[in-house]
């Protein structure tokens, strides 16, 4: 009996095996919001993707404190509004 032919189908399916672990983790990378999942297997691209998910971060504080600054002068100007009209009383 040939070896090499069991050697062949063994190797054949570690490289099957391989390749649908590495796209179910590819799968539950997209479920997870990742969205460069090409470059996700590299450092740089592991870099890459954690910086841009601290501009994201950073950029949501912003916009809720530009919310929470609007809030707050839209409270000011209501209150100014009720002052002067109790003034001009």
């Amino acid at each position: 009996m040939d070896y090499s032919c069991i050697f062949y189908v063994i190797i054949a399916t570690i490289i099957v095996t391989v390749k649908l672990v590495l796209e179910q983790q590819r799968d539950s990378d997209r479920k997870n919001g990742i969205e460069q999942i090409a470059s996700s297997y590299t450092i740089k691209g592991m870099i890459h993707l954690i910086r841009n998910e601290r501009k994201r971060k950073k950029n949501i504080r912003k916009l809720h404190l530009q919310q929470k600054n609007a809030e707050t002068d839209t409270l000011i100007e209501n209150k100014t509004k009720l002052s002067v009209k109790q003034f001009n009383k």
